[in-house]
């Protein structure tokens, strides 16, 4: 299994960030957690055949996560793929997508064609090689993390959220944390982001084996060793301060 980090900043434009995205290759599968802004050039740059995602999982709406889902979807008509793209996404996801390709984009409505749109639950998604399952984070609007459980392994990806029980009991002993770390500790506001602290905390409390941090504003751009630290205040594993198109494999 292999994780690809295809963007690890947020809104704000930074010169080596990318909004939103992860990559998850379970052999011949691709899974793809949020879509950005930038995403499908991001997934170019890696050489990755972007009609082989077929499975799509929104952690929730903001642009961040979701401006390049449009885009990607065009492009696969421009491919002619024969199958349909399954996406999973919050409550209104469905008629964000139809607002998108019947109102702003009406050129773009043979997209809807190609969609099977489903909205989260949180019972578990199955598939013959993985397991998917999502939880309600702590964002101020509907948001969602999720589990992955593959070939023995147990991922969580975060999302965006604040502090988050719900997040730490869907974590335990899992072997890898993707998670979000939006500001210096100093910077912490309790709005639907954590901080280095509130990362160690969460992973420590969690007992997971490994934290891949994620998500940053421009304000984290030089105090990456002081935030690393501060995760380590609280938290004994290993901690690794994500970059763009950054690349794991999980044996």
């Amino acid at each position: 299994m292999k994780l690809i980090l295809l963007g690890t900043g947020t809104t704000l434009p930074q010169k080596n960030r990318n909004a939103a995205g992860l990559l998850i290759h379970i052999l011949d599968e691709y899974l793809l957690f949020d879509c950005g802004n930038g995403i499908l050039r991001q997934i170019e740059q890696i050489n990755v055949d972007f009609t082989q995602i077929r499975d799509i999982f929104i952690s929730h709406l903001h642009a961040d996560h979701v401006n390049d889902l449009p885009v990607l979807l065009k492009a696969n008509i421009m491919r002619k793929i024969s199958h349909q793209i399954r996406i999973y996404g919050p409550s209104t996801i469905m008629k964000s997508l139809e607002g998108w390709f019947k109102e702003v984009y009406p050129y773009l409505d043979k997209v809807l064609e190609i969609m099977k749109v489903e909205e989260i639950k949180t019972e578990w998604i199955e598939r013959e090689n993985w397991k998917i399952q999502a939880f309600p984070v702590q964002h101020g609007i509907e948001a969602y993390g999720f589990k992955l459980i593959a070939e023995g392994k147990t991922i969580v990806y975060s999302g965006d959220t604040g502090y988050c029980e719900e997040l730490i009991q869907m974590a335990q002993n899992a072997d890898l944390l993707i998670h979000e770390c939006s500001y210096p500790t100093e910077y912490g506001h309790g709005k639907g982001h954590t901080t280095p602290l509130e990362v160690g905390q969460i992973a420590q409390d969690a007992n997971v084996k490994q934290v891949i941090l994620t998500h940053f504003y421009p304000v984290c751009n030089g105090r990456e060793n002081e935030m690393l630290e501060d995760v380590k205040k609280r938290y004994n594993g290993e901690v690794i301060f994500g970059k763009d198109l950054q690349v794991f494999n999980l044996e």
